[in-house]
């Protein structure tokens, strides 16, 4: 099979470099607001959600991370 056909048939996982701050778990990109300059990244292992803001130097800043079943 063609690389090009496997990477359509069978995309990526979107995997970023943060870890779960409860159990260590890989984050994956759950939304993402470009007016806001916001993102919520969730565990794959325990599903909490991790909320991130732009910072002033250019990088995220977590400013909280809850369950999924919460209000926001």
């Amino acid at each position: 099979m063609s690389e090009y056909f496997r990477k359509k048939m069978f995309p990526e996982q979107k995997e970023f470099r943060g870890k779960c701050v409860d159990c260590h778990g890989a984050l994956e990109l759950y939304e993402i607001d470009f007016k806001n300059k916001s993102k919520i990244l969730i565990c794959r292992r325990c599903s909490l959600l991790h909320l991130y803001t732009k910072s002033f130097l250019g990088g995220w800043k977590l400013v909280k991370a809850r369950k999924m079943s919460e209000p926001l």
